[in-house]
C-alpha cells in the first residue's frame, strides 16, 4: 500500500517497476494482491533471467531488510546500474552512497522515490554512479580478480599444508 500511495511522486518520469524474486508471508501476498492492480507494476516472482530486467533497467531498487550477498545488486554493478538500497550489511559492500547509488537508512518509500527522482533528474549525475557501479564490479568481481583470489587461495592452502 506504502508504495502505491507514492508513487505519484515519480513526477513526470514515464517508468515501470517489475519486481523479482520470491515472496513470502500474508504481507508478501497482500502486496501482490494491491499491485495487481497498478498498470505501471509488475510482479513477476521467481524469474529464469534476472540478467535481461537488470539490463533492461535504468537503475535497481533493493527493498531488502537483510540477505547475503545480493547476485541481483553485483549484476547490476556489472551493468552500470545505479543502486538504491535499503541500507543492510552485504549492499553496504556494493552501494557506496554518493558514489554509484544511495543506501536509505529509514526504510522509507519516500526516499526511494526521492533518490530516484534525484538520479533521473540529473544526468550527469547518473552518468557518474553508472560508471562507478563498473568500476567497482571490475575492481571486486572481475574475472581477473576472481582467478587472483583462487590463485591466492591454492598458495596459502599449499603454504600451509
Amino acid at each position: 500500500g506504502y508504495l502505491l500511495e507514492h508513487l505519484d511522486n515519480l513526477e513526470n518520469i514515464n517508468f515501470n517497476i517489475n519486481i523479482i524474486g520470491k515472496s513470502q508471508g500474508d504481507f508478501a501476498l497482500n502486496f501482490i494482491n494491491q499491485i495487481e492492480k497498478h498498470k505501471k507494476i509488475n510482479y513477476l516472482g521467481l524469474v529464469s533471467d534476472p540478467e535481461n530486467y537488470i539490463s533492461s533497467a535504468k537503475l535497481i531498487w533493493c527493498l531488502s531488510k537483510g540477505e547475503g550477498q545480493s547476485l541481483a545488486l553485483i549484476e547490476a554493478l556489472q551493468k552500470g546500474k545505479p543502486i538504491i538500497s535499503t541500507n543492510y550489511e552485504a549492499a553496504e559492500d556494493l552501494v557506496i552512497n554518493n558514489k554509484n547509488g544511495y543506501l536509505i537508512k529509514n526504510k522509507r518509500i519516500s526516499s526511494f522515490i526521492n533518490s530516484t527522482n534525484d538520479l533521473l533528474e540529473d544526468k550527469s549525475k547518473y552518468e557518474s554512479f553508472s560508471n562507478y557501479s563498473k568500476k567497482l564490479f571490475k575492481k571486486n568481481f572481475s574475472n581477473e580478480v576472481f582467478n587472483n583470489n583462487i590463485k591466492k587461495l591454492i598458495e596459502d592452502v599449499t603454504t600451509n599444508s
